[in-house]
């Protein structure tokens, strides 16, 4: 089982997979951190991006989406909360309809603290500069300091 944490962004700037890995070594609480050396580059590939640590087989991945499926997966995030009765307040629902790329983050949500806290402190940077809003199924949307803004808890 996993879990995907969604980091909906605003702006139009493209986050590279680069970026992404150098924020994780950042955090300097990964040791022995590793990616496939085919997909550390510029644009990330529709496989994602495999995060591997102390000689793991597969730690986490990373994934982007650009406008066309953000929006398509944004619509299935509306959808999804009506069909369980969750209501979003217009400021959230305003900002879901202006998403220009989505970054997914899966993840055991049984990994080590270590592993939470990295992606913590990733999601947070990223949701910041990207203009991003942090979305957990079944938990709620977050702001980029981690606050809860709204419940979607049934």
């Amino acid at each position: 089982m996993s879990l995907i944490i969604h980091i909906l962004c605003k702006s139009k700037e493209p986050i590279t997979p680069t970026e992404v890995v150098d924020l994780f070594h950042e955090t300097r609480l990964l040791p022995d951190l590793k990616t496939d050396p085919v997909t550390y580059g510029g644009t990330f590939p529709e496989t994602g991006i495999n995060i591997i640590y102390a000689n793991r087989k597969r730690l986490f991945t990373i994934y982007r989406l650009n406008k066309i499926p953000s929006k398509q997966y944004i619509k299935e995030v509306i959808e999804d909360l009506n069909d369980s009765n969750v209501s979003l307040p217009n400021k959230i629902t305003k900002w879901l309809d202006t998403v220009e790329q989505v970054i997914d983050i899966d993840f055991d949500p049984k990994a080590p603290e270590t592993v939470w806290t990295a992606i913590e402190e990733v999601e947070g940077y990223l949701a910041n500069k990207y203009k991003g809003l942090i979305y957990v199924p079944g938990e709620g949307f977050y702001d980029d300091e981690l606050n809860l803004l709204v419940s979607t808890k049934d």
